[in-house]
């Protein structure tokens, strides 16, 4: 499994989001038949899509040129929207336990935690992001570290 570390406290700690979900199929199973939590960084692909202009960051760059692919619709609305389903798509993901949300502003917790507390995505739209996905990732979108 090259997208995982493993922790101390049979926990895995993996990237997981709207442009990186190939631990969705390949880790969180393995890890759930294992009892493990799962801790996921990067939960909304580090906002890459947030300016409309490439990432100067190579870290976000590969999550810019891969949701220029995907194409979501979500992602061309208001940013505050498309942030709360991209953290709600990945707190919703069978098997992650808690997610790593970064951020240099701290009235984003309060934010963030209001997104999370919308629960998951109805199915459907969940089911659509991974439909796209599937059509859409090249077998070298492994995940990001």
């Amino acid at each position: 499994m090259h997208a995982v570390e493993m922790g101390i406290f049979d926990t895995l700690q993996i990237s997981v989001s709207i442009a990186d979900q190939e631990g969705l199929e390949r880790v969180l199973p393995k890890a759930a038949a294992r009892g493990m939590g799962v801790i996921v960084k990067r939960p909304i692909a580090n906002a890459a899509w947030r300016t409309g202009k490439a990432p100067v960051d190579p870290y976000a760059r590969p999550y810019w040129d891969r949701l220029r692919m995907l194409g979501y619709d979500f992602l061309r609305g208001e940013i505050e929207a498309s942030i709360a389903t991209a953290l709600r798509f990945t707190l919703g993901s069978p098997g992650v336990s808690t997610a790593i949300v970064g951020t240099t502003r701290p009235e984003r917790i309060a934010q963030n935690i209001g997104y999370a507390a919308a629960g998951p995505l109805a199915a459907a739209e969940y089911e659509a992001i991974r439909a796209r996905w599937k059509s859409v990732a090249g077998a070298d979108w492994t995940g990001q570290r």
